[in-house]
């Protein structure tokens, strides 16, 4: 059963790469995210978080905003690591959608006080709008079936030399969310710095189509991170990483305090790993993680995001009868293209008053398919031969439905579960 979360976030490149992967794991539900100013200002967060979600389809998800800013400090952002959009050199359509009704801490809390035990709440930017919900609604702590932060550190800084950026941009509010009375789960620094999209990885996702050419690779380009020489970090997607397979991480039990008043500390987590995890005069309140399977990281992501860009994009539909739609579909190696049950558009095509039967393709080269205006289904069945190991990360299929298609909506029916 896949694990149900909230995001809140402020987009950000890595918070973008978070959001894909939330919603390309089979394991989690994206019930909704919420937005926060960090990285960029919150009418920016907000638009790049809505952007995400309508390019990687995952539109219907709510995205709703919340504070503009820290409980006591000024606004301070992030723009010289993440640009000036806060997707770094990634250039999205604008979102058509708006932003839901209502500010976040009324998102979180009713819809964590309709589900209890249910939701996982997962933060990777300042903590602003979970400290006030939590301060608003003490109850939340019980409501929640796990908290999970991308924040902090046991060791080093990447902000100052003592705190990490989301602590540090609003460090009351962090004060506040380890003080709350549950249990946060922290993926710091300590993991994250370790998670360098190589060269290595950028080439694999150079295969995801539209999603790694228009999204990962431009925006991970200019994200000016730290002094990380093998590749920029994905801090952000550690965090819906343990969500979805915890066993990739490491986690100690430790009492973490938030330095509010140091003049050169502000937003420093201390952290005290050698505190027993029983109640007593100073409890363990966090499990930090402190060790990382990096190469299973990386495989998890990367076949999530392969998931994100199967079955593809729609094309554009034409008039002049030719083309009316194209998907493309990524296939991981080693495994058959056959493995899909079936594929099939639903068109509403004009002049159709009644559905057809499904209309099914031999096996043809790239699954060609003839349109048969008669139907309002027409699929197709792909067979294609085994891939080997030693071949590109991934391949491309197309299929092409000639004709002319009023609107379309993807169907796919997997037969297998390593099929991209």
């Amino acid at each position: 059963m896949s694990t149900k979360i909230i995001l809140d976030c402020d987009p950000g490149i890595d918070d973008a790469l978070a959001i894909a992967f939330a919603h390309g794991h089979p394991d989690i539900e994206l019930v909704g995210i919420t937005t926060v100013a960090g990285n960029v200002g919150l009418a920016q967060t907000t638009a790049n978080a809505l952007a995400v979600c309508e390019f990687i389809g995952a539109g219907p998800t709510p995205v709703t905003a919340g504070c503009a800013g820290p409980l006591l400090r000024p606004a301070l952002d992030a723009r010289l690591v993440h640009g000036d959009s806060g997707l770094g050199g990634a250039i999205l359509p604008a979102p058509v959608a708006p932003p839901a009704a209502g500010h976040a801490i009324d998102y979180i809390i009713d819809t964590l006080r309709a589900s209890p035990g249910e939701i996982t709440l997962v933060a990777t930017g300042p903590l602003t709008n979970i400290a006030l919900a939590a301060r608003r609604e003490p109850r939340l702590t019980d409501w929640v079936r796990d908290f999970v932060i991308m924040g902090g550190s046991a060791g080093r800084g990447n902000v100052t030399p003592a705190a990490e950026y989301n602590i540090w941009a609003d460090p009351e509010a962090a004060a506040v969310v380890f003080r709350a009375g549950w249990t946060v789960t922290m993926l710091g620094l300590d993991v994250t710095l370790r998670t360098s999209a190589t060269a290595a990885v950028q080439q694999r996702m150079g295969g995801l189509g539209s999603l790694g050419t228009d999204l990962l690779l431009p925006a991970l380009e200019q994200y000016k991170s730290v002094r990380e020489p093998a590749g920029p970090p994905v801090h952000d997607v550690c965090a819906v990483a343990w969500v979805a397979q915890p066993d990739l991480f490491g986690l100690v039990p430790a009492s973490v305090q938030v330095e509010t008043a140091g003049a050169l500390t502000t937003g420093m987590t201390v952290t005290d790993l050698d505190v027993p995890a029983s109640s007593g005069e100073i409890a363990a309140n966090a499990l930090v993680a402190m060790d990382i399977d990096v190469d299973r990281f990386w495989e998890v992501v990367l076949g999530t995001y392969a998931r994100v860009a199967a079955p593809g994009r729609q094309g554009p539909l034409t008039d002049d009868g030719e083309v009316g739609a194209e998907f493309e579909f990524l296939v991981q190696p080693d495994c058959l293209l056959g493995g899909l049950d079936e594929i099939g558009v639903v068109p509403p095509l004009p002049g159709a008053l009644r559905s057809g039967q499904r209309h099914h393709a031999g096996p043809a080269p790239h699954g060609q398919v003839r349109a048969d205006g008669q139907n309002r289904y027409i699929g197709g069945r792909l067979i294609g031969p085994l891939q080997r190991a030693g071949e590109s990360p991934l391949v491309q299929h197309r299929l092409k439905f000639p004709g002319r298609l009023a609107r379309t909506e993807l169907l796919v029916s997997p037969g297998r579960r390593d099929v991209g």
